[in-house]
């Protein structure tokens, strides 16, 4: 039985160590050469780790579709005076963004503005970069 709980145990554990490592991604999926420039309502914003991300209505012939763009970290948006306040359902946006290479209707963000002229940019600190500083 001991010869039994030690292995077991020891794959839990290494099971549980990388974890994290499986949650989290890298920002390979986005066409860093491409630029989009979408307009449309925030559905929500998810201040959330690994990434908060913004849920963006864009109207088109006539249908939204619901974009999602990826940011960066909640305590990297902090450092750039970004909390859950920043932005709301409702509100309107334009936002420049890294589209996925796949074609699905996903980004990563560069910069974002608010019709009463607030600009949440991430600009060429993105992808990490934000967290050097």
């Amino acid at each position: 039985m001991r010869y039994f709980i030690l292995p077991v145990a020891a794959a839990a554990l290494l099971g549980i160590a990388t974890a994290p490592v499986f949650a989290h991604h890298a920002f390979v999926m986005f066409d860093k050469q491409k630029e989009v420039t979408l307009s449309g309502t925030v559905k929500a914003f998810n201040n959330t780790n690994p990434h908060a991300e913004i849920v963006l209505a864009v109207p088109k012939d006539g249908k939204a579709t619901d974009w999602i763009i990826q940011t960066e970290s909640p305590i990297v948006l902090e450092k750039q005076g970004i909390d859950d306040s920043t932005l709301t359902k409702g509100e309107k946006i334009t936002a420049r963004v890294h589209p996925l290479k796949d074609g699905k209707p996903g980004a990563s963000l560069v910069e974002l503005k608010t019709e009463d002229g607030m600009v949440m940019s991430l600009g060429a600190k993105a992808y990490g970069e934000l967290m050097k500083n």
